[in-house]
């Protein structure tokens, strides 16, 4: 199963934002990017707008005779532009070879010039442009290069490690609040990955129970013996770690590595949340006590009560204003309501 979403591109700076948010659900070191649409249709004008949100200082210009351009991203990786435009089935699929070994952005329009097989055998992100009403544009996406779970998945694996109602609750409030501010995204012209958000918001405490404080159980009515066994058995299999680190390690054996890196930087103290996946699953988090939708304030004064005895610490102070901060990127000064 992969993810996808459509965007409309009614002027420039809607293309401009696409191209920027494209850069923020970027997972893996290398990444090629398919890009298709009939002539007219913008394609080499949202790869310039990519190569500007990428802080690429050089002209980038379409590659058409040149077939492909090279140019320096700032982390010394490399941004590859390629067009596949004039070349036959066996010359485009040549060209393509001939860089298989990048690491950076490897962007091919026209990459219809190569044969189904050769192209669905790539993990690739999909971009399709094409002219709508009024001259719009509109841009389908499709992410293969990240696989996900399906929900018969999610549900079969709460069941295996015996996940409390409650928190299946809350996960699944947590999805539904994801679902919310992907359609807004959406709605800009920000592509992300919505299917991948929710996924990430059904599964982010699948092994919560690995926190948990043998004190904060002994009024836990629904605590059986079944489940403390079949608890042990996945704290075994992953000592040591906080729960937002086993389930990414649980997901990574699973095969799904970019729900996993999603996953693990959910925790206040979690480092680099560097895309808008990320961004948004920690926030959305933070804004569900239980299973209802609170304001931050809410939910954190809720925190210190439980946690800190009445009494704001530091580091509750701290992860307020950092998530407040997080708000702030996430959708400027427009207050969330939900």
């Amino acid at each position: 199963m992969f993810d996808s979403c459509t965007l409309t591109l009614s002027d420039r700076q809607k293309m401009a934002s696409a191209a920027k948010f494209l850069t923020k659900t970027l997972y893996e070191p290398a990444t090629t990017i398919f890009l298709d649409g009939e002539l007219g249709a913008g394609k080499t004008t949202f790869v310039q707008y990519l190569a500007t949100a990428l802080d690429i200082t050089d002209t980038v210009n379409s590659p058409t005779y040149a077939l492909e351009q090279r140019y320096p991203l700032p982390d010394k990786r490399e941004f590859i532009h390629i067009d596949l435009y004039r070349l036959e089935e066996k010359q485009a699929q040549g060209i393509l070879h001939a860089s298989e070994d990048f690491q950076g952005i490897r962007c091919i329009e026209w990459a219809d010039r190569l044969s189904p097989a050769v192209r669905a055998s790539i993990p690739a992100i999909d971009l399709r442009l094409h002219v709508g009403v009024a001259d719009e544009r509109i841009l389908a996406c499709i992410f293969r290069d990240s696989p996900l779970p399906t929900r018969e998945d999610v549900e079969r694996w709460r069941t295996e490690v015996a996940l409390p109602a409650h928190i299946q609750r809350h996960c699944d409030t947590v999805a539904n609040l994801l679902k919310v501010y992907a359609d807004h995204f959406l709605s800009e012209a920000k592509i992300l990955r919505p299917l991948t958000l929710t996924r990430a918001g059904e599964l982010h405490d699948l092994l919560r129970f690995t926190d948990f404080r043998e004190e904060s159980l002994r009024k836990a009515d629904w605590l059986t013996e079944d489940m403390r066994r079949t608890w042990q058995t996945w704290k075994e299999r992953y000592p040591n770690m906080q729960h937002e680190e086993a389930a990414a390690a649980f997901l990574t054996a699973k095969g799904f590595s970019t729900l996993a890196s999603i996953i693990q930087t959910h925790g206040f103290e979690a480092k680099n949340r560097r895309t808008t996946e990320q961004q948004l699953l920690y926030y959305a988090d933070k804004r569900v006590r239980e299973d209802a939708v609170v304001s931050l304030r809410e939910r954190f004064d809720d925190l210190i009560v439980r946690y800190a005895n009445g009494r704001e610490t530091e580091n509750q102070k701290r992860w307020y204003a950092e998530t407040l901060a997080v708000e702030k990127e996430l959708f400027g000064d427009r207050p969330q309501k939900n």
